[in-house]
């Protein structure tokens, strides 16, 4: 199952590569600050500064591309 534009949206994840993930958690020089906030921490962001964002899905290959407006 993919992610939906809204799932993704709302910092629900889907681990491609739990392994991969797990292996994030120990590094140091990674800032892990918790799977699944990322796109909701910058969509605040941009709110704030006034940025447009939009989220194509690509459902065929189940990836999407987000889109960051200029003012």
């Amino acid at each position: 199952m993919g992610s939906t534009r809204q799932s993704i949206k709302m910092g629900i994840h889907i681990e491609r590569n739990p392994i991969l993930v797990s292996m994030l958690k120990d590094i140091e020089d990674i800032p892990y600050r918790g799977i699944g906030t990322g796109i909701q921490r910058i969509m605040h962001e941009c709110k704030n500064a006034g940025i447009t964002v939009d989220f194509i899905e690509e459902k065929e290959n189940e990836q999407f591309k987000v889109i960051f407006h200029r003012k």
